[in-house]
């Protein structure tokens, strides 16, 4: 939505000195998530599916992003970051970018976030992993295994846990990732220390809410041992749980995909609004029924393919 005539939406108080608003918050758009597709007979694009987790920074440059992607979905943090969607949003993505200006970027960031926990989830498949080692592998209290895979243990009530050890070898980055499945909120928690000896301020802990929902903890730097709690109550059940290993890199010279489709001078007529080579189309990924930012969805679905007009304003 755009004002027909421009105005101030604050000014200062004469009396009091303090800064008001005067006018409305305009919004550009207040989808959860909204897809572009946009093609280009002269203009070079950047190419395949990118997926843009962003905040209000890129959600008023809404009307200018899309016409540097061939494929852009973009997805509003503070609507999707807790969201069955975001996993399947990043699983199909060919490039993951992620915007956050806020002060409080550190607070969806770390390992026990959802969003953290979504995003490696969505990745997952990508990336080598393997079970917990088997030997040293000990399972206390009141939990089973479900099934012969390794992978799948239920509590019976909140003294099951698992205490294992880390494999052989460094990582630049090792990470536990597993499904949890209850009928209630619930809080997984995971300790690291030697055996025997967990201190309590090792732990790290995830709030979970009731359904099935990826949860990551980090094992850089810690154990040798580690003792996993899956949760507070019986019934909840753990799955497909392993351990992934990143390493730490930088890309090839040539794999920058912010390189391409600029020119020499540093950018491209792809975001040039007369050039008239970019032909840019949006389909809504969630329905207004979503809800607006103040509005967090329970799980955003895509729409059908209907493509709407896109042009730089």
């Amino acid at each position: 939505m755009v004002p027909e005539e421009s105005s101030g939406a604050m000014e200062i108080d004469s009396q009091t000195g303090q800064l008001q608003r005067t006018g409305e918050w305009v919004m550009i758009d207040n989808r959860p998530v909204r897809a572009f597709q946009t093609s280009s007979a002269s203009a070079e694009l950047i190419p395949d599916r990118t997926l843009l987790i962003h905040d209000s920074f890129s959600w008023f440059a809404m009307a200018q992003m899309p016409l540097f992607f061939e494929e852009l979905t973009m997805a509003n943090l503070y609507n999707t970051f807790d969201t069955p969607w975001l996993a399947e949003g990043v699983r199909d993505a060919e490039r993951i970018m992620i915007e956050m200006g806020e002060e409080y970027v550190w607070d969806y960031v770390h390992a026990g976030t959802p969003f953290v926990a979504k995003v490696i989830d969505g990745v997952s498949n990508t990336l080598p992993s393997v079970a917990i080692p088997a030997d040293g592998l000990v399972e206390k209290g009141k939990i089973h295994a479900v099934g012969d895979g390794g992978d799948s243990w239920t509590i019976d009530d909140k003294s099951g846990s698992l205490e294992f050890s880390a494999p052989s070898g460094a990582a630049d980055r090792r990470l536990l990732i597993f499904d949890v499945t209850t009928p209630q909120e619930t809080v997984a928690q995971m300790f690291d220390g030697t055996d025997g000896d967990f201190p309590v301020e090792s732990v790290q802990q995830q709030a979970i809410p009731a359904g099935t929902h990826p949860v990551v903890f980090d094992m850089t730097s810690r154990g040798p041992r580690f003792r996993l709690e899956p949760g507070k109550e019986g019934g909840v059940e753990i799955s497909n749980v392993r351990i992934i290993d990143i390493t730490v890199g930088t890309p090839p010279n040539d794999a920058s995909p912010m390189d391409a489709g600029r020119t020499d001078a540093g950018r491209t007529d792809a975001g040039r609004a007369d050039s008239g080579s970019a032909d840019p189309g949006t389909t809504d990924a969630g329905p207004d029924a979503l809800g607006s930012n103040d509005d967090r969805p329970v799980s955003p679905t895509l729409a059908d393919d209907t493509a709407h007009d896109g042009t730089a304003r």
